[in-house]
């Protein structure tokens, strides 16, 4: 099975319907395409309406027609039953799903003009935005609501898939850009394109669908940026599998309400979210779609798996980079939102010691987050986020070769929300990893030093060799009992805060225990007030 890749073209100018009348079959026209997805490199091509259906008239190349010869009979009958396809399967659930489009139109003729064109052999189709505006503001339009399909996939099953694909595009045309006046971010308009073919039930069989494709597709490149747009393979390979994610997990009416919000992209996902009381953040998702990559299994956590059936389950992605011998330095040049997992196992023989990783960034320039897990030898994975407020950070893992067998870490780029291109930035970031002893924290500052006993008081906490895995505790001078701080943000290994909890009036000393075993205190740190 051939590899296809489906093209979209965006422009955003000021929109003045003209006059056309609806074809009837014979009519020609003369259509300006893409020269670089035609089989023969032409910018212009005469076409015949072949076909006209309740909601598309279809427009054939008239030399592709005239090389049929005895297999026109054939053809006609294929795109017959696409036709069909298209009024009864396609046109009704998408524009139920995401909306209609723009009709009658720029060519005030209610029904969608389709173009069959000899494509080069991986292109499935093509829209156009720039085929809704007038030729005085933009020369090389149509004039219509149009989609180009190439030839070659007529005979094929997935042909449908593509001319679906491609119908969401114009449908997001006048919904988002038209309605709302704003230019998607590409990699989210082709999410939604990409999951049209479950609301059509084109997964099945699997075997031979795009969703197995695009599944082939993003194994050849895992660690693809997923908000970076180049239109290659590896790119629909990406958002297929999120696309099918974020509906698993937050219901497939997310993908219609990215056309309803008055944001775009990544923000546009959060909004919704907000919108119904989820606080998860994009970089939650992304984290965790990360992470149901490499384990499709939800049962430690019911977001590090698919639930769709095609998926479920059925494959794993390892990690990008596994290293088991130490001293090492990892260098990486990361793109936003790129899933790159690294992974750091015990050696041989195995020796049980601590695992220091030194995160450096020597450009220091935007959000940056380090996600890791530590795996146990019973099997058990244990989560930790932090981000990156300085250009070092460092974690300990303690009994690293004993009662832990590996380290999972995922560094992610996250500078950017909207306006994503097709050559992002890089931000580059070393780890050095290598066996040491703890560093013992230490306390310089507890500010306020004091609270009512009621607790909800937020308390700063300055210093150094601070770590997002170290455990917080108050110890009652009166009592000597220990009471852990369950929660605390992590800043950066320079300063922690936490909120009090409740607890009676008195003195308290602050303790701070890291994985490694180091166990420093600060005396009378807090005091307890009864009002």
């Amino acid at each position: 099975m051939k590899k296809l890749i489906l093209k979209t073209f965006f422009f955003f100018l000021f929109l003045i319907p003209v006059q056309v009348f609806a074809g009837v079959l014979g009519e020609t026209a003369v259509f300006n395409i893409e020269a670089t997805h035609d089989l023969q490199k032409r910018n212009q091509v005469s076409a015949e309406i072949t076909l006209i259906s309740g909601n598309a008239e279809f427009f054939v190349d008239q030399n592709y027609l005239l090389s049929l010869g005895s297999q026109r009979q054939s053809f006609e009958n294929n795109l017959k039953a696409l036709a069909d396809e298209f009024d009864n399967n396609i046109y009704p659930k998408l524009t139920d799903f995401f909306g209609k489009e723009w009709s009658p139109g720029i060519d005030n003729n209610p029904r969608i003009s389709m173009l069959l064109i000899e494509m080069v052999p991986l292109t499935g189709g093509y829209f156009r935005t720039q085929d809704e505006f007038p030729k005085t503001q933009a020369p090389e339009s149509n004039e219509r609501e149009l989609i180009y399909l190439n030839t070659l996939n007529i005979e094929k099953n997935n042909a449908k898939s593509f001319l679906a694909h491609e119908f969401q595009h114009l449908i997001s045309f006048n919904q988002l850009e038209k309605r709302l006046q704003k230019n998607d971010d590409v990699w989210a308009n082709e999410l939604r394109s990409e999951y049209v073919s479950t609301i059509l039930n084109y997964d099945d069989p699997f075997a031979t669908s795009i969703l197995k494709q695009r599944l082939e597709d993003f194994k050849q490149n895992p660690a693809d940026s997923l908000t970076e747009w180049k239109n290659e393979l590896s790119d629909y390979g990406s958002v297929s599998l999120f696309s099918y994610y974020l509906a698993d997990q937050y219901g497939a009416a997310i993908l219609s309400d990215l056309l309803k919000s008055d944001s775009i992209g990544i923000e546009a996902i959060e909004a919704i979210l907000k919108s119904k009381n989820i606080s998860d953040t994009f970089s939650d998702i992304f984290i965790n779609w990360s992470l149901a990559n490499f384990f499709n299994n939800t049962l430690n956590n019911p977001a590090w798996g698919y639930k769709y059936p095609s998926l479920a389950g059925k494959f794993n992605i390892p990690a990008t980079m596994s290293f088991n011998q130490y001293p090492l330095l990892v260098r990486l040049s990361l793109k936003d939102w790129q899933p790159e997992l690294i992974k750091f196992e015990k050696g041989w023989p195995p020796t049980a010691s601590n695992l220091k990783l030194e995160f450096e960034r020597p450009d220091f320039d935007g959000l940056f987050e380090i996600a890791y897990l530590t795996f146990e030898e019973n099997g058990a994975a244990v989560f930790n986020k932090f981000e990156m407020r300085g250009k070092n950070e460092s974690i300990f893992v303690k009994d690293f070769g004993g009662k832990i067998k590996s380290v999972l870490v995922l560094p992610l780029s996250e500078k950017k929300k909207t306006k994503f291109s097709e050559n992002e930035p890089v931000s580059n970031l070393t780890i050095k990893v290598d066996f040491a002893k703890s560093i013992q924290p230490i306390i310089s500052e507890v500010f306020p030093n004091s609270g009512l006993f009621r607790g909800g008081v937020s308390v700063g906490v300055k210093g150094e060799n601070f770590s997002p895995d170290m455990k917080i505790y108050l110890f009652s001078q009166k009592t000597k009992k220990y009471k852990l701080i369950k929660k605390f943000n992590f800043i950066d290994s320079r300063e922690i805060k936490f909120k009090t909890p409740r607890w009676q009036a008195g003195v308290y000393d602050l303790v701070l225990a890291t994985p490694g075993g180091e166990i420093v205190s600060q005396k009378s740190a807090f005091t307890y007030f009864k009002k």
